[in-house]
C-alpha cells in the first residue's frame, strides 16, 4: 500500500528515491506520521494511485529546533492529492512540482489543513480537473506563512479553494493581496505528461525567488541556470527554436468512413518567435507530403486549425 511509510521519526531524511509500480488502487508513495525536523527532498513518484506525499503532524508534536523541508520533489497522482499536509508546522515547501488528476471537489495538487508558519515558494501546482491549491477549513491567512513565486494551473472550473472559491489566480491575488504577489498561472507543458514532470514551457524560465537557497534541482543541476532560479523541481534552459503538434483536431476517433481533413494545433515551445514550420505526418506508417505553415507565433502560443 505504500512506497515509503514512516511513523514517529525525528530528523529523518527521505532523499533521492524513485517510487514506481504501485498497484493497489489506494497506494500512497510517501506516507508519514508524526515527524520532527524532517527533510523530504529530491524524490520522484509518477502516476501514484492515491496520495503522492502525505504528512500528518509534521513538526507538530513538540517544539522543533529546526524547520522541516520539502523540496525538489516531482510527484503526480492519478486520483488524489499529489501532496497532502495535515497539521504541518514550521516547514519550508520549496521547488516542488506536484500534479494531480482528479475531478473531486475535496482534493487538489496540494491539500493543506491547519498549517502554521509554512513557507511555500517556487512550486508548481497543477491539477487536471480539481484545484491546484486546496485548503478545506478557512480562508488561507497570511499568518499561516508565506505563499509566493508559485505557478498554479488547472483545467477545472475553479483553480483555488481556500474556503472561498477562486476561478483564477488573479481573483485570489485581488482578495488576498499579501499572498502570491509574484506568482503565475501558466500551463507548465510537462515533458511527458504525468509520466515526466520536467519542463519545456519557456514562459516559466527564470521566474523563481533566488533567496530560498536551494542551489541544485532534482537532477543535480545547479541553480540558477539563468538570472533567476526556475519555479518547480526542474531547473531548465528552454530551446530557442522548438515547435510541435500539440493536438489533433480532426479526424476525431472513431473516424467516419471516407475522406477526412487532417487538422492539427501547433505550439511554439521555443523562446523565439516562430515564423515557419513544417508539419510532417503519415497514414498507416506511410509518410505524406509535409505541410509548410508560415505564421508569426509567439513563444508559448498555440495556433489551431492548421
Amino acid at each position: 500500500d505504500y512506497g515509503i511509510y514512516c511513523d514517529d521519526q525525528d530528523s529523518i531524511t527521505i532523499i533521492g528515491n524513485t517510487i514506481t509500480g504501485l498497484r493497489n488502487g489506494f497506494a500512497d508513495a510517501i506516507y508519514c506520521l508524526d515527524l520532527m525536523m524532517f527533510n523530504i527532498s529530491g524524490n520522484t513518484a509518477y502516476n501514484v494511485p492515491d496520495y503522492g506525499l502525505y504528512i500528518s503532524d509534521g513538526n507538530f508534536d513538540a517544539v522543533p529546533t529546526s524547520r522541516g523541508l520539502i523540496s525538489n520533489n516531482m510527484i503526480s497522482s492519478t486520483s488524489d492529492n499529489a501532496a497532502r499536509l495535515d497539521d504541518v508546522e514550521e516547514t519550508d515547501v520549496f521547488h516542488n512540482t506536484f500534479a494531480s488528476a482528479t475531478t473531486s471537489t475535496t482534493t487538489g495538487a496540494i491539500y493543506i489543513n491547519d498549517p502554521v508558519d509554512l513557507d511555500i515558494r517556487n512550486n508548481i501546482f497543477y491539477c487536471d480537473g480539481g484545484f491546484a491549491f486546496y485548503t478545506p477549513d478557512f480562508s488561507y491567512p497570511a499568518a499561516a506563512g508565506v505563499v509566493d513565486f508559485n505557478n498554479y494551473f488547472g483545467t477545472g472550473a475553479n483553480l483555488i479553494d481556500v474556503g472561498t472559491l477562486y476561478a483564477d489566480l488573479a481573483a485570489w491575488q485581488a482578495a488576498q493581496a499579501t499572498l502570491n504577489a509574484n506568482s503565475f498561472e501558466l500551463d507548465p507543458l510537462f515533458l511527458g505528461g504525468f509520466n515526466d514532470l520536467h519542463l519545456f514551457e519557456p514562459s516559466l524560465d527564470d521566474l523563481g525567488d533566488n533567496t530560498v537557497g536551494v542551489i541544485v534541482d532534482i537532477d543535480g543541476d545547479a541553480r540558477p541556470a539563468g538570472v533567476n532560479v526556475d519555479i518547480g523541481a526542474d531547473e531548465f534552459t528552454p530551446l530557442q527554436d522548438d515547435a510541435g503538434v500539440s493536438a489533433i483536431e480532426n479526424p476525431i476517433s472513431p473516424a467516419t468512413a471516407g475522406l477526412n481533413d487532417v487538422i492539427v494545433s501547433v505550439s511554439n515551445f521555443g523562446a523565439d518567435t516562430l515564423e515557419t514550420v513544417n508539419v510532417e505526418w503519415e497514414i498507416d506508417g506511410i509518410a505524406q507530403t509535409p505541410y509548410a505553415h508560415t505564421d508569426s507565433l509567439l513563444s508559448g502560443d498555440t495556433r489551431t486549425g492548421i
